[in-house]
């Protein structure tokens, strides 16, 4: 078992949610999302599509900020 499925089961043993950590298959979905939207919709200001990029792929805001980087 990897250290992050340990995390996960004493995460979920504690009662709180698991952290699930962001592959870089994943990244790359959220930012192929993010252009995508940024080319079909260009007058979309940066925090409404950063808003519908989270909402569409579950990833918090931070975590998009980060990838963004």
């Amino acid at each position: 078992m990897s250290n992050t499925e340990e995390e996960n089961k004493q995460f979920q043993h504690q009662g709180k949610a698991a952290r699930l950590p962001y592959n870089i298959q994943t990244r790359g979905m959220v930012l192929q999302l993010y252009e995508y939207l940024r080319m079909r919709i260009p007058l979309m200001c940066a925090a409404d599509l950063e808003a519908e990029t989270v909402a569409a792929t579950g990833v918090s805001i931070r975590t998009l900020q980060q990838i963004k980087k």
